[in-house]
């Protein structure tokens, strides 16, 4: 999609995940990033990994290493890292509706620190909302008919 493309009026981002901080952070990071490192030596980067990554997640192990990679496309919200601006999100000049649980297990950083640097990035949008779900988790489990309500009242009124 090209920049100004007057089909989209808004973006929706729903628990913004910090993908490189949730992974340098994981408990098991040196074994995955070990397991990763070496399939990729022996020529089986495609390949699944052995293991799952978080406890639920099969990656393979090309997938799993650009995760680490700060440049790479996945690397939008880089909360955990405090010297980056989020330089991505103060390219969107449209509306921008942030919708988090203030039970996301998958946050590198409070809620509240999420709010304030997400608001802070997206300097160039018009309007900026954020909604925080009280006792929602990451995936939105028992809160789906409240997330759809918040995302139907936002997209009617953009």
């Amino acid at each position: 999609v090209e920049a100004g493309d007057k089909r989209i009026a808004s973006v929706i981002f729903l628990s913004p995940s910090d993908m490189v901080g949730l992974a340098k952070s994981d408990n098991n990071f040196e074994r995955d990033i070990t397991t990763a490192k070496k399939m990729i030596a022996e020529g089986k980067g495609h390949e699944i990994m052995p293991l799952m990554i978080w406890g639920d997640t099969f990656l393979s192990a090309n997938s799993y290493t650009s995760l680490l990679d700060e440049s790479s496309n996945v690397a939008i919200f880089n909360f955990y890292n405090p010297q980056d601006k989020l330089e991505v999100l103060g390219k969107i000049t449209i509306p921008v509706f942030v919708v988090i649980g203030d039970k996301d297990q998958f946050a590198t950083i409070s809620i509240e620190d999420i709010i304030i640097r997400s608001k802070e990035a997206l300097k160039s949008a018009p309007k900026v909302e954020i909604k925080i779900l009280g006792g929602a988790d990451h995936g939105y489990n028992k809160y789906e008919q409240q997330l759809a309500d918040e995302m139907k009242t936002w997209i009617l009124e953009i």
